[in-house]
């Protein structure tokens, strides 16, 4: 599937402050950026405490490319999977995914869009750092889409819309949704409703552009030739959440359903369990130990459990468990009765 993406502004305003003209000079040959506390950004991209993930270019000096495996893939992957890019942080493989994700960020920042991580790309992420505290809730800083010129496209719509909107381009954009089977919207609604949000999200998921949740140029021309998201050849009825994309999707009868944003385990945190298991119990409403944190849980493996949670960001945010946004958590927890298949993929 094609992807672009339009560059987080957190690669411009959260430079590592090792690269201001301030710094002293080094005498000895240059190393990775060190970020100085004293000089982090204020305002709405600064978050206290944070760290800068920085790739390291001293420690990885070799070419990154598809087929490779190696720490340094892992941190590559995980500086992508920060700025919104539809990997897996946690995986050590170059995958086609990485790929698609590497040729977005080099063409949102001028470079030779060729899927391959030399000097020039490592030197750019190396300035790109993002603050984040792993295995906390604390949203990655999102980029609004902002229109430059007038939408054109299949959906005939001539601006941004996000949440609070309303008119007849709305109900176009969720009746559009609805077709290609993203959950949560109202297809005769003309308001962009949170439910219209969180759909839209997960079709830049699926898709592997920006993951703000706003409608703006890239995400509706995208609608011109949406990416069909891959079953991988499991049919019949099951869950399947992929991990790297972030959203769930149920299968019924052997095609999609249903399109659900998800969030799964944080980095820190009890990695969410790969392979096919199965429902083995269930908790209607509130979680009788996790009050509004685990609403309508269908547990899969021990503690693990596809439930609702009013916070289902763009990034892996859980503790664990697979995060769907609260108005879906009882229509899921419905179409998904004990023994129903559910699969968790990278």
């Amino acid at each position: 599937m094609s992807v672009s993406s339009v560059a987080p502004r957190a690669r411009v305003t959260s430079l590592p402050a090792a690269v201001s003209s301030a710094a002293a000079p080094e005498p000895a040959r240059p190393t990775a950026a060190t970020p100085d506390p004293s000089r982090r950004s204020s305002g709405a991209n600064a978050i206290a405490g944070a760290d800068l993930i920085t790739l390291d270019s001293t420690r990885s000096q070799r070419t990154l490319r598809l087929g490779m495996s190696g720490a340094d893939v892992r941190e590559l992957n995980a500086r992508l999977a920060s700025f919104g890019y539809g990997v897996s942080a946690s995986s050590d493989v170059f995958s086609q995914s990485t790929v698609k994700a590497v040729k977005s960020f080099q063409k949102s920042n001028g470079l030779a869009a060729d899927g391959v991580v030399g000097p020039k790309t490592a030197a750019k992420l190396n300035l790109a750092g993002t603050p984040t505290d792993p295995g906390t809730d604390i949203p990655a800083p999102a980029t609004p889409s902002a229109p430059t010129a007038p939408v054109t496209g299949s959906l005939g719509i001539t601006r941004t819309l996000k949440l609070g909107a309303t008119g007849d381009d709305v109900r176009v954009l969720n009746q559009r949704l609805a077709d290609l089977h993203y959950a949560g919207v109202d297809a005769s609604s003309s308001t962009y409703s949170q439910g219209t949000k969180d759909a839209v999200m997960a079709f830049q998921k699926v898709n592997g552009i920006a993951r703000d949740g706003v409608a703006g140029p890239q995400t509706l021309r995208t609608f011109d030739a949406p990416a069909s998201f891959d079953l991988a050849g499991r049919g019949g009825n099951r869950l399947i959440v992929d991990v790297s994309q972030q959203v769930a999707v149920l299968v019924r009868n052997g095609a999609i359903a249903k399109i659900v944003n998800a969030s799964t385990a944080a980095a820190g945190q009890s990695p969410t369990p790969r392979g096919d298991h199965q429902v083995v119990s269930k908790v209607a409403g509130n979680h009788p130990r996790k009050q509004e944190q685990m609403f309508y849980s269908s547990f899969f493996q021990g503690n693990f459990a596809v439930h609702g949670n009013p916070n289902v960001p763009n990034y892996p945010a859980s503790h664990g468990c697979v995060r769907i946004p609260m108005a879906l958590a009882k229509e899921i927890f419905t179409d998904m009765p004990s023994g129903f298949s559910v699969t968790v993929r990278d």
